[in-house]
């Protein structure tokens, strides 16, 4: 996991955090590991973004950006390794009670170079330099809704984030935490977080793992 230095994602990026990450900047322009000894570096064509926040408390904010992957020649892929790789993300908050709290909603999209290849075989015999793609999907969509709550002046606090993906599979995952402060010596913590096994935004967002 690398911290973000480019500025151009550094701005306004607090607007894209979230408990479960949904967008991680740092996969555009990644090297991309297909395989354990074979990486395939991506360059950055183009990218936009597009933020801000109304006087009503509505925020909004858009990344869009391509890169392509430079494959080597001496290697062949079965299917081909795309030419480039699109990324979108999309961020909505909307403020309530005077800013004190907010419901959000995430959208994210890719499309490119994804998934895992391996040596392609002829009658059990591995064949040199040539590569079959394990699962031939290119695409993933994840989706989620989230939102932080203050009550009792600023005593009980509670956030909380349900999100959805889907690749050649489908998986949740969800993050609940509440605290309580009963004075200024006490607190009550509850820490909720499950990520099924099918949950997979990696290739625009960041899980240490799933399946937990």
């Amino acid at each position: 996991y690398l911290n973000e230095k480019r500025p151009f994602f550094i701005e306004n990026s607090t607007l894209f955090v979230l408990p479960i990450e949904m967008f991680y900047s740092r996969r555009i322009g990644e090297v991309k590991d297909i395989n354990y000894n074979i990486q395939i570096p991506t360059y950055i064509d183009i990218a936009a973004k597009f933020s801000g926040k109304e006087s009503n408390g509505f925020s909004y904010g858009l990344i869009a950006a391509s890169t392509h992957n430079d494959s080597p020649d001496s290697l062949t892929f079965n299917p081909s390794i795309p030419d480039d790789n699109k990324y979108y993300a999309l961020r909505l908050k909307q403020d309530l009670f005077d800013g004190n709290s907010f419901i959000g909603f995430f959208a994210t999209s890719f499309n490119g170079l994804r998934g895992n290849y391996k040596l392609s075989q002829n009658n059990g015999s591995p064949i040199a330099n040539n590569y079959i793609l394990e699962n031939s999907f290119f695409n993933s969509d994840s989706y989620s809704i989230d939102g932080v709550f203050n009550f009792f002046d600023n005593r009980f606090y509670s956030d909380f984030q349900v999100a959805y993906s889907k690749t050649n599979q489908s998986g949740y995952a969800y993050s609940i935490e509440s605290i309580y402060d009963i004075n200024r010596f006490w607190s009550i913590d509850i820490d909720l977080e499950s990520i099924d096994e099918g949950f997979d935004n990696n290739d625009i967002g960041y899980i240490y793992r799933n399946d937990i």
